[in-house]
């Protein structure tokens, strides 16, 4: 009797050495299908990491070249306005070279403007999943950047002619 009650003793103390061996497979099982899971969910997480910031970078470029736009326009609008007051001026027969010359000088820097600013549509058009969205980014920033400094000096040589002009109706 005692040889079964020893041997009884010795299964139910092995058993839970038993059990614990099997949750510790059933363990790394788990582990190695989270892991895996995780992994899958990398891929979709930059999957969808690239295309939000696609979108993202098409949503910015659209608002400045709505505000660079706008503002192209209200210079060719004063160029045009300049060149009627030359017109004007050059009718009743007074010197206009120097306010000509500005002007043209500004309708060359505008024009150069909207130059880079194609550049950058043309950019935002082809942009796909495999385009690295950071350097395509860098590139449409540097030519907004350029056109920015176009437009400015634009404006500086409609100013010129404006002061050439006032200096006309002064003499």
């Amino acid at each position: 009797m005692l040889k079964y009650l020893a041997i009884i003793l010795s299964l139910v103390l092995a058993l839970p050495a038993l059990v614990s061996a099997q949750t510790r497979q059933e363990n790394i099982q788990n582990r190695n299908e989270i892991r895996d899971t995780r992994q899958e969910n990398r891929g979709q997480i930059r999957e969808n990491v690239q295309t939000n910031l696609k979108v993202r970078l098409e949503n910015v470029y659209n608002r400045i070249k709505l505000r660079v736009t706008r503002r192209y326009e209200r210079l060719s609008e004063l160029i045009a306005s300049v060149n009627q007051r030359i017109e004007k001026l050059s009718e009743q027969g007074k010197d206009t070279t120097a306010a000509k010359s500005h002007i043209d000088l500004a309708v060359a820097d505008l024009q150069t403007a909207k130059g880079y600013l194609q550049q950058a549509d043309a950019i935002i058009a082809g942009l796909s999943d495999s385009t690295d969205l950071k350097a395509a980014f860098a590139e449409v920033r540097s030519l907004v950047k350029q056109g920015y400094t176009s437009a400015n000096s634009s404006r500086s040589h409609i100013k010129e002619a404006i002061k050439a002009l006032r200096q006309l109706n002064q003499v």
